[in-house]
């Protein structure tokens, strides 16, 4: 596959009782540079309120300290464990494109690595073959 990979890593930063449900992460470096992420991020239990078919989570943005309310994806369970995968929808000379996404937590989640791939959205074996390196 040749297409950009923009790999982010983020923390916990936080791990109370408050947050049944959620958990927020905040980057560990600075931003790579053409990222589409942001500096915080939030993953949520799917609840089932929304159309995400199969996801077990959603990924929100923290940008200009306001929660964004639209889900930017849903994290879908790969074969492994800890990993998931989702897709980012963009719009590219009025076409509806999809950036390929994978997260990875270790064990017990109090970190997260994001490995962005910009203008990719493999079919089902390809998809399989990237999750393989994982």
């Amino acid at each position: 596959m040749n297409t950009a990979i923009i790999n982010h890593h983020f923390k916990l930063i936080n791990d109370s009782l408050k947050y049944k449900t959620v958990r927020h992460y905040q980057a560990i470096n600075e931003m790579p540079k053409g990222s589409i992420l942001a500096e915080v991020v939030k993953v949520s239990v799917n609840r089932n309120f929304n159309y995400s078919k199969g996801a077990t989570h959603l990924f929100y943005l923290k940008k200009g300290g306001k929660w964004q309310t639209t889900i930017l994806t849903g994290l879908y369970p790969a074969q492994k464990g800890n990993i998931y995968f989702g897709d980012i929808i963009y719009y590219e000379n009025r076409r509806k494109k999809k950036h390929l996404v994978i997260f990875i937590f270790n064990k017990d989640r109090t970190s997260l690595k994001v490995d962005v791939y910009l203008k990719c959205h493999p079919t089902k074996e390809a998809l399989n073959r990237v999750l393989s390196k994982y």
